[in-house]
């Protein structure tokens, strides 16, 4: 799906090449990704932060729906910076489990994504629709302004019974408890998201509305840095991925940020991948190569900033006879 998105959305952004009978691609390099900046920030964001980086997250999804394409892993380590002057723009990046959208069909689906920011209608097995991204979104925010949610850290045996278990605890906070301490408008962005029909496309104005009332309630006079990670002090390099720091601390935590797609393997992803090691059916958020970002011009929806999307923070080094294959 990473070359899909790539041939049918950014055409005049990529530079497609080929090099010895293998197909290359080259786009941009990015800084590092929103959980490295949160911990290098103290644990958490200023909701002034979280709440710039909720539109901008509105205008990349909204691309993304536009397409009738959705993404069903938001989380924080698929939002980048950029580099150099471009550090107050977030790229999303890693489409390897986005998909078309789909009819209504009464089927149970497995659930695919990060179980810690899954919707509830994924939970529940619902098909996946425009309202999941939304809603998963939400999720991002809070955790984003409170550096955890209520549901990290609960004890299960196996990924299966940890989703299970996420899923009940998640049924079970209200929004109330969910967003105590922090701004009303959170509250009414749940109800709106979880009111959305099938295949309702969202009101993205009306989230950006609410994210913007935050913006202006908790902007600071004086305060010339933007977000948090472009005060004094924070370094905006990509660390090598040995001496990264990481909020997992937690077998349980580990299970929470796999990114999980229990679906069959294909006959097509398993001759793809023979004779590589995976896992069963879990693959770790983790990864030691990005398979691609995508940058937008969010121009066009209204966009609080010029939303490029660009390709990924850390592209694979090519050696002899090794090459990035898509």
């Amino acid at each position: 799906m990473n070359s899909t998105c790539y041939r049918s959305l950014l055409a005049d952004l990529v530079f497609p090449s080929s090099l010895l009978g293998h197909n290359l691609m080259v786009l941009e390099m990015l800084g590092p990704n929103l959980d490295e900046l949160m911990l290098r920030c103290g644990g958490v964001f200023s909701v002034r932060t979280v709440a710039l980086i909720g539109l901008q997250l509105m205008d990349r999804i909204e691309f993304l729906h536009s397409h009738g394409i959705l993404y069903r892993d938001i989380k924080g380590e698929n939002l980048l910076i950029g580099l150099f002057d471009h550090h107050n723009r977030v790229y999303l990046v890693d489409f390897g489990l986005c998909k078309n959208v789909l009819k209504e069909d009464g089927v149970n689906y497995t659930p695919v994504g990060t179980p810690r920011y899954m919707s509830l209608r994924t939970h529940e097995g619902k098909a996946s629709t425009y309202r999941d991204d939304v809603e998963s979104i939400g999720y991002l925010l809070i955790y984003f302004c409170l550096g955890r949610l209520p549901w990290q850290g609960l004890p299960a045996a196996s990924t299966n019974s940890k989703i299970a278990i996420i899923a009940q605890k998640k049924m079970a906070t209200s929004l109330e408890e969910l967003c105590k301490g922090l701004p009303v408008q959170l509250i009414y962005y749940f109800e709106a998201a979880r009111k959305l029909e099938f295949n309702e496309f969202p009101n993205y104005n009306y989230f950006r509305q609410l994210l913007r009332i935050i913006c202006k309630n908790f902007n600071a006079d004086g305060d010339r840095y933007l977000y948090d990670w472009q005060r004094p002090g924070i370094k905006l390099t990509v660390f090598p991925k040995i001496s990264q720091p990481t909020a997992i601390s937690q077998k349980h935590d580990v299970m929470e940020q796999n990114v999980v797609d229990l679906r069959p393997a294909s006959r097509e992803w398993r001759s793809a991948f023979a004779g590589r090691p995976h896992g069963d059916g879990v693959a770790s958020s983790s990864r030691k190569m990005r398979k691609g970002s995508l940058g937008v011009l969010a121009d066009a929806v209204g966009s609080t900033s010029s939303s490029l999307f660009s390709q990924p923070r850390q592209t694979s080094l090519l050696s002899k006879k090794k090459f990035t294959r898509f």
